[in-house]
């Protein structure tokens, strides 16, 4: 009696050992989450949204002004060397896509403003193709999918403090695991050969231009363009998370116009009458999501409306 007495306690103790040691663990993990949320809390204290969208605006106006200066740099070349075929609206329509040949008729703005615009939008496309919208900008299409989907659900399923930090960590992880390999190429380095052959294939239309040189004239400002880029990338992808979802938006040549998220950049005297369609994005928008979980989907915010160049009536 007395040793089944003695066994009994015994295995009380173990128990009571076991879930001691449970519960210390347990102590531990929360402890370390705390800490991990505690220091995103600090991070995000000094970021505020407001610092998001100066970052944003100051990519919009480094664009802009490479716009100007390469357009600036094209009519002054133009001047003193006349090319053997004139400078026409309808080829720098072109430049946009494939539009009505009776278009150019309806174009009130200057030629060289054009080509302002078409610098302008070919940039914010290429920042927002092969920058903004993918998950993490160095890995495949079919990651990117992959993980883009993961965090989708995880969105309509967590609230933002996890699907934040998931996507966080995650985007961080990736970025490591990138840093150990052996790559060909940065990130940054990709990111500005995208943007100078999409630039080169653009200027190439014009006659009596080479593209490559007249870029390489102006590499140090595409250079910081480029940099600007990644560290808002990294940072609404990697730094923040309890804020919510960032995202850079931009709209595609033929896209209806889509007054919630557009804005047109425009000389119409009456602003009320309002493009069918767009020509290109020339300055890029900003949303932002934020998860609430429950199966729900992320409520999402229009901060910055994208500026578009509207197709004329």
């Amino acid at each position: 009696m007395k040793l089944r007495t003695n066994n009994t306690t015994t295995k009380k103790v173990k128990n009571q050992e076991n879930e001691i040691h449970h519960l210390k663990a347990e102590i531990r993990r929360i402890g370390a989450e705390y800490q991990s949320l505690r220091a995103d809390m600090q991070l995000e204290e000094n970021t505020e949204q407001a610092d998001i969208v100066l970052a944003l605006g100051d990519i919009n106006r480094l664009v802009e002004e490479f716009g100007q200066t390469i357009s600036e740099h094209i009519e002054t070349h133009m001047e003193y060397n006349p090319p053997k075929k004139l400078f026409q609206l309808k080829d720098l329509l072109s430049m946009f896509g494939q539009v009505e040949s009776d278009l150019a008729s309806k174009i009130k703005q200057d030629a060289y403003l054009l080509l302002e615009y078409a610098i302008q939008a070919v940039m914010c496309d290429q920042l927002y193709t092969h920058l903004f919208k993918p998950f993490h900008p160095s890995i495949s299409d079919d990651r990117n999918i992959f993980v883009t989907q993961i965090h989708g659900q995880l969105a309509r399923q967590a609230p933002q403090i996890i699907s934040g930090r998931w996507r966080k960590d995650a985007f961080n992880s990736i970025s490591g695991s990138l840093a150990l390999g052996s790559q060909d190429e940065s990130s940054s380095e990709r990111i500005h050969g995208l943007l100078t052959g999409a630039l080169v294939a653009l200027l190439g239309k014009i006659d009596g231009i080479k593209p490559e040189g007249v870029l390489k004239e102006h590499d140090k400002a595409l250079v910081k363009l480029v940099t600007k880029a990644e560290e808002l990338n990294q940072l609404i992808k990697g730094g923040v998370s309890v804020l919510g979802n960032f995202q850079p938006i931009v709209f595609s040549f033929g896209r209806a116009f889509q007054p919630s998220h557009m804005s047109e950049i425009s000389s119409r005297s009456n602003k009320s009458i309002r493009p069918k369609t767009i020509l290109g994005t020339v300055e890029l928008g900003l949303t932002k999501s934020y998860a609430s979980g429950g199966d729900r989907k992320p409520e999402e915010t229009v901060l910055c409306m994208a500026k578009v160049f509207g197709s004329p009536k």
